[in-house]
């Protein structure tokens, strides 16, 4: 009795194929998530910056990046080592913190508070 061999033949194209598509899908969604924790990480960096005033100050501007660092290489899946003038060029880069424009916000500020008044 002989059976027709198709069915292997596909099973032995068809699985590799799935597995393959599979794996790249876990991997693509490895790099989203290490994509977002380094955006995170940046960002709450930048926001540590602005606070303590301390993106001129070498020594404090340093124990925060050697923080970020070590949370960066702990949360992150697939990259790597990541280093200090990494983050800090992505936020230099990025301009995340920008300068506070006073009057700017003020006459915005006032002109949101005037069409408000005006809706009432």
């Amino acid at each position: 009795m002989w059976l027709k061999a198709s069915f292997t033949v596909e099973n032995s194209v068809i699985v590799p194929v799935f597995v393959m598509i599979l794996i790249l899908f876990i991997m693509v969604t490895f790099d989203m998530h290490d994509s977002v924790v380094a955006r995170s990480i940046d960002l709450q960096v930048a926001m540590k910056f602005e606070q303590e005033m301390i993106a001129q100050d070498k020594s404090k501007k340093g124990q925060v990046l050697s923080r970020a660092v070590t949370n960066t290489n702990i949360k992150c899946i697939l990259d790597g080592k990541v280093s200090e003038t990494a983050i800090d060029k992505r936020i230099e880069e990025e301009k995340i913190v920008t300068e506070n424009r006073q009057p700017d916000f003020v006459r915005l500020i006032s002109a949101g508070l005037k069409l408000k008044d005006d809706a009432q």
